[in-house]
């Protein structure tokens, strides 16, 4: 007995922001007992017609295999191998045999989380290639393990769901020491929801077992000998309970989301009601999480029922942990009609209700329900949410409008405080400015209702410096409410350095030149410069940059008007070449020539 969480989306300029939606949940129902052959019966004929589909699942509290037909059928691995890679890395640095650096463990764990293929290419070309695999299926028995045509194609290796399963019953049962075991599926358990070629992994058992304690690896690929390959495996329960593998291949004319529907049809069959069944014997507590809800920023609800069998009138204790750190505790004893009317005999007093504040980002909040007399171990349900606390927004645009200025826009709001108008911090080469984000931005009401329409921001930052820069803008935090400052965003742009100006004009008469420009140093724009003035290589002349020029005013905001120059010299009749130079003022700029014109006296 569950809750469906329907996701909702809205972007506004690139920011992605979600939130969940609560259906109605069903009242209590006493469960059949569950019979794994039979449910494998059931997903094998939901399967028949749908391709190949290899089905292998494990109970490892009693031992029991149970496979339909095309478990023992080879298909290519698509990203399963990674797994036997893992583990040989795993093995290998324990026994001191290879050193793997800290770059190599992050690559090993995106490897397996996100299904990183470059990683996988990397790590697989530089620890062993087939060797690592071959190995890996000699220690775990697997006979059924095929290499692929060509050594460095990773992604063509011949498995079959039989197999898979072998290789996680053993992994499991020792074949990696319990620290590596637990790190590789914790890294499982923490897969993202989309792999780093963006693929939405979350099918068969992710979407099959969405409140359940899980761990998958999963693989795709398309469309190598005419085939589509889709695979799901993993294991279900805290305690690794199940080993679940689902491996498919069928034309490339079929769509992944089709094999993704007969992936996931298969597993919601082989467990109905996308949980892990309680074993026959056990007496551990008994419920239902029913309810997760965010019901104010950061704050989400947890509601069901539990009872203990070996004392089915007493209010069983729950206690709440948010990515394993303990958050609340307490006692099942609210109103749950429904519960004593599927269980006659144990009362209706077996409801609980839990808020749990979490930080911004994606967690892992679970209940235990903790458990009294004969049962074998507490019960533990779990549930992933996703948080926005601190501040939103987006830095829209920023554009060089000064030498060492920047005007910049965008918005920020903070969740906990949707009316309170925030700062945005933006830095350009190491210096601040705060803006307020008071601003209209009909679009962000439009998007976000409960946070209203001012949140924008405008301004100019000033930079620390010239030449390429990024500006950034952090959305500040209000004072008192939950969260931390965020980042909105990040712009390139190229501020102007060392000197600029330009020589304008150059006129002869009488036997004199005439010269005219402007000339700025980018790092003391209010400053007046020196132009150094020479005909055919020859100096004749230093002048002050300090004329008014008020045309440079609608180009470089922070200058100033008066960065013009004038001069004339005396030079010899004939062709002369005249060329200006513009001297910095500090010893951060360098000097520029502002051009060189011909001209005839």
């Amino acid at each position: 007995m569950r809750l469906r969480m329907v996701a909702v989306a809205a972007t506004v300029a690139g920011l992605l922001f979600s939130s969940l939606a609560v259906v109605a949940a069903p009242v209590a129902r006493a469960a059949p007992a569950y019979d794994l052959s039979t449910q494998m019966t059931v997903a094998s004929d939901f399967a028949a017609g749908r391709g190949q589909v290899g089905i292998s699942v494990l109970d490892r509290e009693t031992g029991f295999v149970s496979e339909n037909v095309w478990s023992h059928t080879r298909m290519r691995s698509a990203s399963i191998v990674k797994l036997f890679v893992a583990e040989s890395l795993l093995s290998r640095a324990r026994t001191g045999q290879i050193a793997l650096s800290a770059q190599d463990r992050a690559l090993m764990d995106v490897m397996i989380r996100s299904s990183d293929d470059a990683a996988m290419s990397s790590l697989y070309s530089r620890f062993g290639g087939q060797g690592m695999v071959a190995e890996v299926a000699r220690k775990y028995g697997l006979s059924e393990i095929g290499p692929p045509p060509t050594p460095s194609y990773w992604g063509m290796y011949q498995i079959t769901a039989h197999d898979i399963m072998a290789f996680y019953r053993g992994m499991l049962a020792g074949g990696l020491v319990p620290e590596d075991r637990d790190h590789l599926v914790g890294l499982m358990r923490s897969a993202t929801r989309n792999g780093t070629d963006g693929f939405d992994q979350f099918f068969g058992i992710p979407q099959a077992m969405p409140a359940e304690s899980r761990g998958v690896k999963q693989g795709w690929m398309c469309c190598q000998e005419g085939q589509r390959r889709l695979h799901t495996s993993g294991v279900l329960g805290a305690d690794n309970r199940f080993v679940v593998v689902v491996l498919s291949q069928v034309g490339s004319g079929t769509s992944y989301a089709t094999a993704g529907q007969t992936l996931t049809g298969v597993v919601e069959r082989l467990f109905p009601g996308g949980r892990v069944p309680p074993p026959a014997s056990s007496r551990n507590p008994v419920g239902s999480l029913d309810e997760v809800s965010e019901v104010s920023s950061g704050v989400f609800r947890l509601r069901g029922w539990v009872f203990d069998p070996d004392v089915p009138q007493d209010p069983v204790r729950v206690d709440t942990y948010v990515d394993g750190v303990g958050a609340s505790s307490r006692y099942a004893g609210d109103p749950r009609p429904d519960v004593g009317a599927a269980y006659p005999g144990v009362g209706s007093g077996h409801g609980w209700s839990i808020d749990v504040p979490v930080a911004s980002g994606t967690h892992q909040v679970c209940s235990y329900w903790i458990n009294v007399g004969a049962g074998t171990a507490n019960t533990v349900v779990c549930a992933t949410v996703t948080a926005a606390i601190d501040p939103i927004g987006h830095l829209d645009s920023a554009t060089v409008t000064g030498m060492r200025t920047v005007a910049v826009a965008g918005w920020t709001a903070d969740p906990d405080r949707p009316t309170t108008p925030t700062e945005a911090h933006v830095y350009v080469a190491g210096t601040g400015t705060a803006l307020s984000a008071g601003g209209a931005r009909a679009d962000v009401a439009r998007v976000f209702p409960r946070l209203g329409a001012g949140h924008g921001f405008s301004g100019t930052a000033l930079s620390g410096g010239g030449g390429a820069a990024s500006v950034c803008a952090f959305g500040i935090n209000v004072a008192g409410s939950r969260g931390d400052n965020s980042v909105l965003g990040c712009v390139a742009v190229v501020l102007p350095q060392n000197v600029v100006g330009s020589l304008d004009t150059v006129s002869a008469r009488g036997g004199r030149v005439s010269v005219t420009g402007w000339s700025v140093d980018s790092a003391a724009a209010a400053g007046v410069t020196r132009v150094d003035l020479y005909a055919d290589d020859v100096a004749v002349g230093s002048v002050q940059a300090g004329l008014a020029r008020p045309d440079l005013s609608s180009h470089f905001s922070d200058t100033g008007q008066t960065h013009g120059f004038a001069a004339e010299f005396a030079v010899s009749p004939g062709l002369h070449t005249v060329c200006a130079y513009g001297i910095p003022i500090t010893a951060q700029s360098t000097y520029l020539q502002l051009g060189c014109q011909a001209v005839v006296v």
